[in-house]
């Protein structure tokens, strides 16, 4: 699929899909909301583990 067509499908920017795209790894992604608090803070060092044993979906 390409970025816009994920972009309409999940109803995010483009830009934002771009940017998850392009991520090399999760503090990449996080780098912007580090002042801001966020539903998913709680959850967050889950999803560090997650993402760094490589479950980079939704599907794994």
């Amino acid at each position: 699929m390409s970025i816009s067509a994920i972009g309409r499908k999940l109803s995010l920017n483009r830009r934002t899909v771009r940017r998850f795209v392009r991520a090399t790894d999760v503090e990449e992604l996080l780098a912007n909301a580090r002042f801001r608090t966020s539903l998913l803070d709680e959850f967050k060092p889950y999803l560090h583990e997650r993402f760094n044993a490589g479950c980079t979906d939704r599907r794994t």
